[in-house]
C-alpha cells in the first residue's frame, strides 16, 4: 500500500469519500482530512496493488510514484486529475499490507494485549484503527466500573475477542470493497450506466449488510 496527502481544491462534493478500483486493477481510496481558510483541502489518499517483490516489512519506507503509478497513468477525470493528485503530495509512505491469524487468548493474569498487538489485521474498512479505539473504548469503560481489574481484563476479552477475530478473517475473505471487485467480475472491468443493470441492489444490500453485521456496524450496534 502506498499513501500520500496532497492539498489541493476540494473535488466533488467536498466531503466524498470515493473508493475507486480493485487491486487487481489499480484501487485507489481518496477523501479530505483537513479544510484550509483558503478553501483548499488536504486530502488523503492511498493505494493498494500486488507485488511479487516481498520485502521485510517495514512502516517507515518513503514511497515512489513510479512503483505504483503504471494503472493509473490515464485516471484524468473532470473531477480529480490522479497523476497530478501523485504528483502534488506532500510525502508518500509505502506499507506492507499483512495480517496474523487470530489468536485465542488476548490476556494473561494482570497483561492484556489491545490493538494491533492483540489482532492486526488488513486495513480495510478503516477497522484497522476503529477496533483498537473500540477495545481501548471497551476496556476503560470496565476498568472505571470493576474493582478486581483482573476481572475487568478477562472481561474484556470475554467482549472483544471473537468479535475481533471474525473481522480479521472476514477482511482477508469479504473485505467492505467486495462490493467493487464482486461488479467488476461481473463487467469484465468494462464501463456501465446503471449498476441496477449489472447487479440486483438487494444483493449489493446483502453483501454490505453482511460485512456490517461482523463488523458492529448495524444501526442498532452504532
Amino acid at each position: 500500500m502506498w499513501r500520500g496527502v496532497t492539498r489541493r481544491r476540494p473535488f466533488l462534493t467536498g466531503g466524498s469519500v470515493n473508493r475507486v478500483g480493485t487491486v487487481q486493477r489499480g484501487k485507489m481510496v481518496i477523501y479530505a482530512i483537513r479544510q484550509f481558510e483558503d478553501g483548499t483541502q488536504l486530502i488523503n489518499w492511498n493505494t493498494e496493488q500486488p507485488r511479487d517483490d516481498h520485502k521485510p516489512n517495514d512502516w517507515a519506507t518513503p514511497g515512489r510514484i513510479e512503483d505504483f503509478i503504471e494503472p493509473f497513468q490515464d485516471w484524468k477525470f473532470d473531477w480529480l486529475d490522479i497523476p497530478q493528485l501523485f504528483a502534488d503530495a506532500e510525502f508518500i509512505m509505502e506499507y506492507p499490507m499483512v495480517d496474523r491469524d487470530p489468536v485465542d487468548r488476548w490476556v494473561w493474569d494482570r497483561i492484556a494485549l489491545m490493538g494491533d498487538a492483540a489482532h492486526p489485521m488488513y486495513p480495510r474498512g478503516g477497522n484497522g484503527g476503529a477496533q483498537a479505539i473500540l477495545d481501548a473504548e471497551c476496556l476503560s469503560e470496565l476498568l472505571a466500573d470493576e474493582e478486581d481489574f483482573r476481572a475487568a481484563l478477562r472481561e474484556f476479552e470475554d467482549r472483544r475477542l471473537d468479535t475481533v477475530n471474525k473481522i480479521v478473517l472476514t477482511n482477508r475473505s469479504q473485505p467492505p470493497d467486495y462490493i467493487i471487485e464482486t461488479v467488476d467480475k461481473l463487467t469484465g472491468g468494462e464501463p456501465f450506466e446503471r449498476i441496477e443493470d449489472v447487479i440486483d441492489p438487494a444483493e449489493l444490500a446483502a453483501i454490505s449488510d453482511r460485512y456490517k453485521a461482523v463488523a458492529n456496524y448495524t444501526l442498532p450496534e452504532l
